[in-house]
């Protein structure tokens, strides 16, 4: 084991991948660690996994599996700041990728200090199950198989220098390539088509900072495009998904036949990946540089000339409705077409920014893509709105939250949903509501912000409404059964007989309103269908859509002035029964 563990810096642009130095690597790595947490988390892991399975003997096994690191070690070889180190391994053990087999000990009078111990978590699943769900994993695949030869240099080179995203795109190239056997024969697949729309998914980013970290990656030799994508939303048969390959240093392009295999997987048929011994696992530690000199990796933006002065100038007048300064306006004005501009300038409304001047820049220097439209779910819409209206007391909720936002509230009401139970918008709206008044009170001076809050009250949310539901739950057990109210079933019953009388009536005569009706239905039970809450919620949701009552019930409020709601219908029927019980009683 050697002293200096620091993560290796190369003051040189990187050339590529080295074969033959390789760490065999759990696949849960890519396909747990990388897309759900935070880079101090995946460097934290890929640190242990560098000095567990970077050495082994010739049997493959680890020399050692436990390591008993101080703090300041563990930040400076896995290029972590040491006040983040103890969060970051804290993290990595609530979520099962590590064991803390002893805990830091101080140094007190007539006892010296002890590092803290970790370990891998190793766990046996049950047999052809490969667990990729955060909530389900209990450790790293322990048996045969599940696992991969990954070039050193990706912990010790490209993981201890570069943001979470690039870490991200980086290792899902080498997951879908290294990570997949070819169909036939003993080889690993060289190349991998990979949509735009899979790397989001599978990555967990959005459009621009995916976008980014495709053009960093090829810029510092990490990964090769081998082909282009195409995107012809006219034509689809035009469209095609890009390649990509691992960059091998002192290799060509990958030039092998392709065949797709599942999710957007390409197999090829290659020779072997050379195996994994204990003489391959050689570290070559330079001095300590905290960060890579990143100026190969950044891409020059062409100028885009404009040959028509008239362009120049409406592009011009366009940016200085914005809000540019006229020496901003006129530059950005001649390196950018009128067309990119106008575009730009249409997609900001659905990015929603803070900054609405730098982020229009951003996008232009970054020729972005179409801003990825919002899934959140009408409660996530409605909590978010309720938010800022409770921060700043206003009556109705009026503002247009961000896509940031919507996440937040996306997870806030998937929990509150637990504890409550089904839920419409309205209460959505009143939680919301609470929560932006809360946030006021305990932060007056800060400009509110619904992703700040969750992040530093979310929990003192949850704790109120779990503590509000029990008390309901303890007043309603003090209270007993509620009385027998036999009446209200049976009209209630009666009036969806009546509702379901006027259905068909209205499917009849008004066949053309009926029919935007049913459409209108469909398309609220696809979007709860297609919704990012939970699978166990949205099932509840459909359930609740799907019952005869509910159906009824927004019938009647689609047609208002064809369908007696309840209780009109109640003091109408009332009204007819009134004359036959009074005949009744005469004849009596």
């Amino acid at each position: 084991m050697p002293q200096d563990i620091r993560p290796q810096n190369a003051h040189s642009p990187f050339q590529g991948f080295q074969k033959p130095n390789e760490i065999i690597t759990p696949n849960q790595f890519f396909d747990v660690v990388l897309p759900n947490h935070s880079t101090q988390v995946i460097r934290v892991v890929s640190f242990l996994i560098r000095e567990t399975l970077g050495y082994t003997n010739d049997d493959g096994d680890p020399f050692q599996e436990r390591f008993q690191f101080s703090l300041q070690q563990i930040a400076k070889g896995a290029n972590v700041a040491p006040s983040a180190v103890k969060k970051a391994l804290d993290e990595a053990v609530e979520a099962r990728f590590l064991n803390c087999v002893q805990a830091a000990v101080p140094a007190s009078p007539g006892r010296p200090s002890a590092s803290a111990v970790y370990e891998l978590r190793w766990h046996d699943y049950s047999e052809g199950t490969y667990v990729v769900d955060p909530r389900k994993f209990r450790g790293f695949f322990a048996a045969e198989g599940n696992r991969t030869s990954i070039p050193e240099e990706f912990f010790s080179h490209v993981i201890p220098n570069h943001p979470k995203s690039l870490i991200r795109f980086v290792g899902a190239v080498i997951r879908n390539t290294l990570g997949i056997k070819a169909s036939h024969g003993r080889g690993r697949v060289k190349r991998a088509k990979l949509s735009y729309g899979y790397l989001e998914r599978y990555l967990n980013l959005t459009s621009h900072t995916l976008s980014a970290a495709i053009r960093k990656a090829l810029a510092a030799n990490y990964i090769i495009r081998v082909e282009e994508g195409v995107f012809d939303p006219h034509r689809p048969e035009n469209c095609r998904q890009a390649i990509y390959a691992v960059k091998w240093c002192h290799s060509p392009t990958p030039e092998a036949p392709l065949s797709t295999g599942e999710a957007g997987h390409t197999k090829n048929y290659s020779e072997t990946t050379p195996k994994t011994t204990a003489a391959f696992h050689t570290k070559n530690y330079s001095p300590n540089k905290r960060f890579l000199n990143r100026n190969h990796s950044k891409q020059q933006v062409p100028a885009v000339k404009i040959q028509d002065s008239n362009d120049i100038e409406e592009a011009f007048r366009l940016l200085r409705e914005i809000g540019f300064l006229e020496r901003d306006a006129r530059a950005l004005a001649q390196r950018h077409s009128l067309k990119d501009i106008r575009q730009q300038i249409d997609w900001l409304k659905d990015r929603q920014p803070v900054n609405p001047l730098a982020m229009l820049r951003s996008a232009l220097e970054g020729s972005w893509q179409a801003p990825v439209r919002s899934t959140a779910s009408p409660l996530a819409n409605a909590f978010a709105q309720g938010f800022y209206a409770g921060r700043w007391g206003h009556a109705q909720p009026a503002s247009n939250p961000s896509l940031q936002d919507l996440r937040a509230s996306e997870a806030l009401v998937s929990k509150l949903t637990d504890i409550h139970g089904p839920c419409d918008t309205e209460d959505a709206t009143r939680w919301g509501r609470g929560f932006g008044s809360q946030f006021g009170k305990s932060y007056p001076k800060l400009i509110p912000s619904l992703a700040y809050a969750g992040r530093v009250l979310a929990d003192d949310l949850l704790k109120h409404h779990q503590r509000r539901a029990e008390g309901e739950r303890i007043r309603l057990k003090r209270a007993g059964p509620p009385p027998p109210t036999p009446r209200e079933p049976r009209d209630r019953q009666g009036w969806l007989d009546y509702v379901a009388q006027q259905e068909k009536r209205l499917r009849e005569e008004s066949p053309t309103a009926f029919f935007a009706f049913e459409q209108k239905r469909k398309a609220q039970r696809k979007h709860i269908d297609r919704s990012d809450l939970r699978p166990l919620l949205v099932n509840r949701m459909l359930e609740i859509f799907d019952r005869r009552e509910t159906r009824l019930a927004d019938l009647q409020k689609a047609f208002p002035n064809e369908i007696d709601d309840l209780e009109t219908w109640h003091r109408r029927t009332q009204r007819a029964r009134a004359p036959l019980l009074s005949n009744h009683s005469s004849q009596s």
